[in-house]
């Protein structure tokens, strides 16, 4: 016999409890980027469903009065038993069509960062299609030559840590009735053909002009080098042409993906993307792939590392309506490992200082010198010309800025800060001390 309970932790994190009365077991967590607005909520499926395979209990996320939905499936692989409850619930849901609908699609990402040990982080939106709040998206992970569900998720997207040990998952995307297969699509661990998706799910207030901007933040932990990036924004607005909305990345380059376009239409769901339609109205078409109205485009973020804070700026210029920011969310592909740690440029050997003893330090490890000893622990702050190489050049420049009239070494030189030309170069063990 099975009894569910909740409990709220701090800010987007949801804690699952699965308690069985005759024996101990361990709570599954998941924690959510972000609480899902108040047009989610509630949606609830029958007693019957939560008792056959899938547990579903609504959790409250801080500081919110609605309860939102949150549907686990059972232990993470399934047994024959297991099996035999997930058909039962898909019968519950009725046979899905046998086509997914050619209008819609799912930007469905995985990645290995930002979560606990032995978990995975998941994350997807939908794209086209039927414009509905509450998409039925089920998860599947690839266990033994087959695909099992892992769980089922209704309503925003999501960017969520599963409990898993699999290399390889799915969603299906089905509509609110969960009757209609809409997309599917399958991402690979660590694969440079799969994207990574991490959403920040607000419902936050766009202030009205005068007073300010919305400002809103993803943390990314993905240490990818981006070769390609997709923006999603879902927001709530009387009038789209009083927004402008920007987007800067962690190395500072900025996007504005919409500049005051579209008149009095209502409301923006867009995914920006070079290789989408033109920027125009309508603007509310369920997620299609539209281009950055300008200036810049999201070719601008290529080769730079998605780790860090992404921000994403909307401003109301026109006085007299006000909206909200429903959901957002970044899509990239790269396979290159990068990292914007901060450091000093020429502080070779990382003791604080730029010096004659950073020039040996250098000298010595490219020439070979007790390589074991004179390794660089931050690799750019070694690329003292900043040419995204580390040889002969680099203690020559130095010499020429610390004893002749040689140009300053790029930055950052007088205080700590990421590495403003992205390259194959890392900084992973700068000390945190040295950069206060």
């Amino acid at each position: 016999m099975t009894s569910l309970a909740r409990e709220s932790l701090g800010q987007g994190e949801w804690k699952v409890r699965r308690f069985h009365f005759h024996q101990q077991t361990e709570p599954r967590i998941l924690r959510l980027s972000g609480s899902p607005p108040a047009e989610f909520a509630p949606v609830r499926l029958s007693r019957t469903l939560a008792q056959k395979g899938m547990e579903m209990i609504n959790s409250t996320a801080t500081g919110q009065k609605a309860e939102y939905p949150l549907i686990i499936a059972g232990p993470p692989r399934f047994g024959p038993a297991g099996l035999f409850l997930m058909l039962l619930i898909f019968s519950m849901l009725s046979v899905p069509s046998s086509s997914v609908d050619a209008q819609t699609t799912v930007a469905f990402g995985c990645h290995d960062s930002g979560c606990n040990p032995g978990e995975v982080r998941l994350g997807w939106f939908v794209d086209g299609g039927p414009l509905t709040s509450s998409h039925v998206v089920v998860i599947f992970e690839w266990v033994n030559g087959s695909f099992l569900a892992l769980g089922t998720q209704i309503g925003a997207p999501m960017d969520v840590c599963y409990p898993s040990m699999a290399q390889k998952f799915k969603v299906d995307v089905y509509d609110s009735s969960g009757t209609n297969l809409l997309a599917s699509d399958v991402c690979i661990l660590n694969s440079t053909l799969s994207s990574v998706v991490e959403c920040n799910v607000s419902g936050a207030p766009i202030p009205d002009s005068g007073s300010g901007s919305l400002s809103q933040t993803i943390n990314s932990t993905v240490t990818q080098q981006i070769s390609d990036l997709d923006m999603m924004v879902r927001l709530a607005h009387p009038a789209v042409g009083d927004l402008r909305v920007t987007v800067t990345s962690p190395m500072g380059t900025t996007v504005t993906t919409h500049q005051n376009n579209g008149g009095s239409s209502s409301n923006i769901h867009v995914t920006y993307d070079d290789s989408g339609i033109a920027n125009a109205s309508p603007y509310s078409a369920s997620g299609n792939a539209m281009k950055p109205s300008g200036p810049g485009n999201m070719a601008d973020f290529i080769g730079e590392c998605r780790l860090g804070a992404w921000t994403l700026e909307i401003t109301d210029t026109v006085a007299g309506n006000t909206g909200s920011l429903v959901n957002w969310c970044l899509s990239s592909t790269g396979g290159t490992t990068c990292t914007n740690a901060d450091f000093v440029r020429s502080d070779s050997n990382v003791d604080g200082q730029i010096d004659a003893a950073d020039v040996i330090f250098t000298l010595y490890y490219v020439m070979g010198i007790s390589p074991s000893f004179y390794l660089p622990q931050c690799e750019d702050a070694a690329d003292i010309n900043d040419d995204g190489l580390l040889d002969i050049a680099d203690p020559i420049f130095t010499i020429h800025y610390l004893f002749g009239a040689g140009q300053p070494p790029q930055g950052p030189t007088i205080s700590c800060g990421p590495d403003p030309t992205p390259d194959g170069l890392g900084c992973a063990n700068y000390p945190p001390n040295l950069c206060p």
